[in-house]
């Protein structure tokens, strides 16, 4: 599974591993923010890995959406 990293002049590209890491380890901000994969398989399957921990921390949904590159957008709601 490869996340591809959203460029934005304000903030440094993500690594591409990220989605590889160990779910357990992450956190409420990890949600915060939208991830940005290949394809909407990628985008399901890390979102179900992490399914326990985006609940814990207060999201309760998920919406996939394809960004004018052609990637998918994985976006947590409250």
């Amino acid at each position: 599974m490869t996340k591809k990293a959203t460029a934005t002049p304000s903030k440094p590209a993500e690594q591409s591993e990220s989605p590889r890491s160990d779910p357990s380890n992450s956190t409420s901000s990890e949600f915060a923010q939208p991830h940005v994969f290949d394809s909407v398989v990628d985008a399901k399957n890390w979102a179900s890995a992490t399914q326990n921990n985006w609940l814990a921390a207060g999201y309760n949904n998920y919406t996939i959406t394809q960004n004018s590159q052609g990637f998918y957008v994985l976006t947590f709601e409250r």
